[in-house]
């Protein structure tokens, strides 16, 4: 019974969360951990492979170089003619073979002897710096090959380990191709490949070998000095990762050895990280879950309790001195108490004032269908009037009847976004009516760039500013003068909007004034330019630019640009 009550508490189920986090955090730990570890593997191995690529790279150079060094020293004129030579000729020449011989060994520092040998396999000269080992060549030499070949290593006895590179030697006076003369043979010392070694640990304990077919060791960056690598040494996949990448010289290899551990001892600080971590959440997810319990749910387990005093004596009332969320709670409980007879007497209030304001709303409702029927009794009287005007030949007085019932049309109409086209026809009609009232001294000129006549804007943005121009612009010169609209695009996505006059200008103070009437919060009655300025803030925000610039004696110019759409 009390594990189903934990269980269904609020208490238990935060107990709940928090060992479900906890376990979450767990499996992120291990995951993270071992992605960790992965990726690690992957990009040492990534880069392991690019240091044995360079390593490749490196011996197929030092192939190439000696391919080239080994061509110029057999084919110059000398050793040339001296394989080609008889005994005696070559007797003669010796000197300047030697002297050849010495200018090879001097560019390539690993040659530690050169033997020449003819078609029949039989040494003609050999030229060591220390020993003479002809019958040791004779008998590791078959046949000659087709080409430069690098051979395994040799470790005589008492002797230092070397290998052997033969370079055949052909007929280039004989017309018939791949004729041999005979093959030049280089004693090597591999000190040299241990340069080629330098720097390539993809990490601290990797290994670098350069074996030969054999499987002997000619190079190695390790610390352990190994003659051989084993077939063993590379089939250890629990204690080495080993890669191997074949040369480009006979049967030699790189091999690299890493340890496994080696792989991911840079995520050993990770792994310890990431413990400290956990350790440190779990620590703190218990001293979330003492607070809660301490602050939380002690508390809640007390108004509850004092809730259900509440059925028995409603008088009651619970004390604390909580400054934090709970005691808020309890002081707004005991408020709410004191206050239930006055809330009723509230709710009544209000019932009764929602009544009378569906009362106000049936009767606003009525007065909207009063004031649609008025429209419809103005425009058959001016329809009166300008049958009337018609069969009195007023001709004026008809047209300026008719003018009249189309802007009083237009201006009663439910919609508030009208077209460019059907503003500017609102504005003809009102000039006529100002042409007829000012005897054809004021003019009201109108441009709109094509493309513009559909593009939608609020209703009577015009006609408020145009009446401005001719009643406190133009009105008060005796010459009369001219009102000039405009509509075209600006920067694509725009109108641009210009009411420009000839008339007296705005004194600056006034201009001040009317500026600073604009730019202030203050709503103005009325349909001026503070109404049309605030109508244009309600349809566009704050993607609106109203601009006034008058100059007294010479006339006013209002600038409005607006988005060319609008929401309907």
């Amino acid at each position: 019974m009390k594990r189903r009550k934990l269980k269904a508490s609020l208490f238990g189920r935060f107990i709940a969360i928090t060992l479900l986090v906890l376990a979450f955090l767990t499996g992120c730990f291990w995951v993270i951990n071992q992605y960790e570890k992965q990726l690690l593997k992957e990009n040492t191995l990534q880069m392991n492979e690019k240091l044995l690529q360079q390593i490749n790279s490196k011996v197929e150079e030092f192939y190439k170089t000696f391919q080239n060094i080994a061509s110029m020293v057999m084919y110059s004129p000398t050793a040339y003619n001296y394989v080609k030579a008889n005994v005696k000729e070559r007797i003669l020449t010796r000197d300047d073979l030697f002297s050849v011989f010495l200018s090879a060994m001097e560019l390539e520092e690993n040659i530690d002897g050169i033997y020449l040998f003819d078609e029949n396999l039989r040494q003609i000269v050999g030229m060591k710096k220390e020993t003479v080992l002809t019958a040791r060549l004779e008998e590791t030499l078959e046949e000659i090959p087709n080409q430069m070949t690098f051979g395994n290593l040799i470790q005589p006895e008492g002797e230092e380990v070397y290998y052997l590179i033969q370079f055949p030697i052909y007929d280039l006076d004989n017309p018939q191709y791949g004729v041999l003369l005979g093959m030049a043979v280089f004693q090597m010392k591999i000190d040299g490949y241990m340069e080629l070694l330098g720097d390539t640990q993809a990490t601290e304990y990797s290994q670098m070998y350069l074996i030969d077919g054999n499987q002997r060791v000619i190079a190695s960056d390790s610390l352990e000095k190994l003659e051989e690598i084993t077939e063993d040494m590379l089939n250890d996949p629990e204690e080495f990762h080993v890669q191997v990448q074949k040369c480009g010289i006979g049967d030699w290899q790189i091999v690299s050895r890493i340890p496994v551990w080696d792989l991911y001892r840079e995520s050993r600080g990770v792994k310890w990280m990431m413990q400290y971590i956990f350790v440190i959440a779990a620590v703190l997810m218990g001293c979330l879950v003492l607070f809660c319990y301490v602050y939380l749910i002690r508390p809640i387990r007390q108004l509850e309790q004092f809730i259900k005093m509440l059925t028995e004596d409603s008088s009651c009332r619970l004390e604390s001195r909580r400054e934090d969320e709970i005691g808020t709670v309890i002081r707004s409980m005991n408020h709410m108490l004191d206050k239930i007879d006055e809330a009723n007497r509230e709710q009544q209030i209000s019932q009764k004032k929602a009544f009378e304001a569906e009362i106000a709303k049936k009767q606003m409702q009525v007065l909207a269908y009063r004031n649609q029927i008025n429209p419809h009794f103005l425009y058959n009287t001016f329809e009166c009037i300008r049958a009337m005007a018609l069969y009195y030949d007023a001709e004026d007085i008809a047209e300026i009847t008719m003018a009249l019932s189309r802007i009083f049309r237009f201006a009663t109409k439910g919609e508030n976004i009208v077209s460019i086209s059907q503003e500017v026809n609102y504005i003809r009609e009102y000039g006529k009516i100002i042409g007829y009232r000012f005897m054809d001294k004021i003019d009201i000129q109108i441009e709109v760039e094509p493309g513009c006549q559909e593009k939608k804007v609020i209703k009577l943005l015009l006609q408020p500013l145009v009446e401005n121009a001719v009643f406190h612009g133009l009105e008060q010169t005796m010459e009369g003068g001219e009102v000039l609209v405009s509509v075209r695009s600006y920067k694509e996505k725009y109108l641009e909007i210009r009411i420009e006059d000839d008339g007296c200008g705005i004194p600056p103070e006034k201009l001040e004034h009317i500026m600073h009437t604009l730019s202030s919060s203050k709503k103005e009655e009325g349909i001026g330019i503070a109404n049309i300025y605030q109508r244009l803030h309600l349809f566009y925000g704050d993607d609106v630019i109203f601009e006034i610039q008058s100059r007294e004696g010479e006339g006013t110019q209002i600038r409005i640009v607006i988005p060319d759409h609008i929401s309907e």
